[in-house]
């Protein structure tokens, strides 16, 4: 899962167009915060920008102001192919000049050259690409084969976005003769390109002529475009073109190909391959999209009204920002009509907003460090409502509404700072307390292969105690534990899309995976090939 989006100016003059990616890359850095890069064009020449941590941070302003152009695309990572962005490895001093491009990728550290957009000159055709990604393959080995027959034997990255930019230039220096007379080369190289590739796959392509979007034909991961009066906009969430005068155009349809040229005025639309069985990521739903997505929010409060449906208590309902919050709300307002004068609600957890997003952090004991600085525990604050339930229960229940329960580690390390906070702030009442953790999600038992960074089963908490939920209850030290079932996440989630129940990968909670995987492949797949 990454955060991807590009822009095409449908007039002949330059426009801060960096300065657009880097605000639009600021707004959707929730959904990869270990690096980021842009790529610009002038309709000449392209050049890129990329750097370690949150996009403001990567991208310096000082040279996004220096750059006007014609298209433009960008990446926040999150790394689920290749090594990502260690804490220490980012901790380093930078040792360039904020204006210098990254011209030669030989030269930077594996962390770095992971991170998007990857470019490509085609010395042939005097042609220079550049490419950004969402999701993963599943048939590197496949792919790497086919390069190396065809004497593409060097690599400068661990990632499978490169190949798909290797492919691409390879098929446009090498074009099959059955290609279809008028096509463009790049759409008849995409379309090659997109034979050979398997799994999820969301892909933005930027020449100095304009950006080539593409999608899987199974439309795993989300990728939309809008329209505004000066330009074409792509990217993976609306949420990258908040407050612009934009009008929604949709989806790309998955399997197509869709050509934004620079000073075009209208899009053009090529049929890639044709679409297959709809699998859209649910987990997008779940946890990766932002909560201010108006369907995204209404099927989390629809979550929160099954979860109460399926364990109703009374007490004090209290989300785990961000993501938790909707459900948490819909919970909420259910509880209320049940249990009128024994429902409250109350961000006892309170986000430092400064802190992103832990389950995107590389490694354990980053996701457990961050977590630590993440929230301001505001239990204190919860006096009078807790006197009251104190009055007429004889438990007092701490209800926490969480998205999902993947590794457990931090939900684990929360609720032992919870435990402790209660402790101290209420020890006479403290043998009272009953903490509820209720999943908005079903049991995450399965390692996903399309673009998040689970691939070990045995860190996943719920294949490792196989589903048992008293096992899995007091491994995290909770009182009570509560899912959704896969069925009611389905149904909820289809009735909001218009789509149906199996219109949706869920693979991570034990349904069939969509697209062949490789069992053997990881993270890690291609820097072993090396």
């Amino acid at each position: 899962m990454c955060g991807i989006g590009g822009e095409v100016v449908k007039i002949t003059d330059k426009v801060h167009i960096a300065r657009r990616a880097r605000n639009s890359g600021i707004a959707i850095n929730y959904r990869g915060n270990e690096s980021a890069g842009i790529s610009i064009t002038d309709g000449i020449d392209l050049r890129t920008q990329k750097g370690y941590g949150e996009f403001k941070e990567a991208i310096p302003l000082v040279w996004v102001e220096t750059k006007k152009g014609l298209a433009t695309i960008y990446q926040t990572r999150y790394s689920t192919t290749g090594s990502g962005a260690s804490l220490l490895e980012r901790d380093k001093p930078k040792p360039i000049n904020p204006l210098i491009e990254f011209e030669d990728m030989e030269n930077l550290s594996p962390g770095l050259a992971n991170c998007q957009p990857f470019y490509l000159e085609s010395k042939a055709l005097r042609i220079k690409l550049a490419v950004v990604q969402n999701g993963n393959l599943t048939n590197l080995r496949y792919i790497r084969n086919f390069l190396a027959s065809k004497g593409i034997t060097k690599f400068l990255t661990e990632t499978d976005t490169e190949l798909i930019l290797q492919l691409i230039v390879y098929f446009l220096e090498n074009p099959p003769r059955c290609h279809r007379s008028g096509t463009p080369k790049i759409v008849n190289a995409i379309k090659q390109t997109m034979k050979m590739i398997r799994g999820a796959y969301s892909c933005l392509v930027l020449s100095n002529e304009g950006i080539w979007a593409f999608r899987d034909p199974k439309g795993i991961r989300p990728l939309k475009v809008a329209e505004t009066p000066d330009s074409f906009i792509f990217a993976s969430e609306p949420v990258a073109w908040h407050g612009r005068d934009v009008d929604l155009l949709g989806n790309v349809t998955p399997g197509s190909i869709v050509e934004a040229k620079i000073g075009a005025k209208i899009l053009k639309i090529h049929t890639g391959l044709k679409p297959q069985k709809r699998a859209f990521c649910v987990f997008e739903d779940i946890y990766l999209q932002a909560g201010y997505n108006e369907k995204v929010a209404l099927i989390r409060k629809k979550f929160g009204y099954k979860l109460f449906e399926l364990h109703s208590k009374p007490g004090i309902v209290i989300p785990i920002m961000n993501s938790g919050e909707m459900a948490a709300l819909g919970y909420h307002a259910a509880q209320s009509l049940r249990f009128p004068g024994k429902s409250f609600y109350w961000p006892a957890l309170y986000k430092n907003p400064h802190i992103g997003r832990t389950f995107l952090e590389p490694s354990k004991d980053d996701r457990v460090e961050k977590n630590k600085k993440k929230y301001f525990l505001l239990f204190r604050a919860l006096a009078d409502e807790i006197g009251l339930l104190a009055q007429t229960e004889k438990e007092i229940w701490l209800i926490f509404i969480d998205d999902s329960l993947v590794r457990a580690n931090v939900s684990r390390t929360l609720i032992k700072i919870i435990r402790q906070s209660l402790k101290e702030n209420y020890p006479e009442l403290y043998h009272r307390f009953r903490i509820a953790w209720l999943l908005s999600s079903p049991p995450y038992t399965h390692p996903c292969y399309y673009g998040v960074d689970t691939y070990i089963m045995d860190e996943l908490i719920a294949a490792r105690f196989g589903r048992n939920l008293d096992k899995i209850r007091c491994s995290i030290n909770a009182s009570y534990i509560g899912y959704l079932p896969v069925k009611d996440t389905l149904e909820i989630a289809a009735q909001v899309h218009g789509l149906k129940p199996n219109d949706f990968c869920a693979a991570c909670f034990g349904k069939p995976y969509p697209v062949l995987v490789d069992l053997n492949q990881d993270k890690m797949s291609l820097a072993k090939c090396a």
